[in-house]
């Protein structure tokens, strides 16, 4: 099993700084990082990181909206991920694939991405 790690900002002003480090202090062996808008569904670095998943890898985001935009977005790439084998674990790692935090980050996302 090997931990790779993604980081995404949305423009060249931004910086990866924080979102590197912490997926280094992870253990994520191997890091994609890519400076595009969210709202690009055609995203380079995200599609290396889940084309290098083999079975039992895990995918680690900071955020998940570093992941993706719109809950469309999101399960098309969860699929991506399940369809490499590998796996996204959002708040723990356990054996469990859908664990408690995985469920709760999925229904929690449309919420906390909504601008009221």
């Amino acid at each position: 099993m090997s931990i790779f790690g993604y980081a995404r900002v949305s423009t060249e002003d931004q910086t990866l700084d924080n979102q590197l480090a912490a997926l280094k202090a992870a253990g994520a062996v191997k890091i994609f990082s890519e400076k595009e808008s969210g709202a690009k569904t055609d995203r380079k670095a995200l599609a290396r990181a889940i084309e290098m998943l083999d079975q039992g890898d895990v995918l680690i985001v900071t955020r998940l909206d570093r992941l993706a935009r719109s809950m469309l977005d999101l399960l098309n790439t969860l699929e991506q991920i399940k369809q490499a084998e590998g796996w996204l674990p959002f708040a723990s790692r356990t054996s469990d694939r859908y664990d408690y935090a995985t469920r709760q980050a999925v229904a929690d996302y449309p919420r906390r991405t909504s601008r009221v």
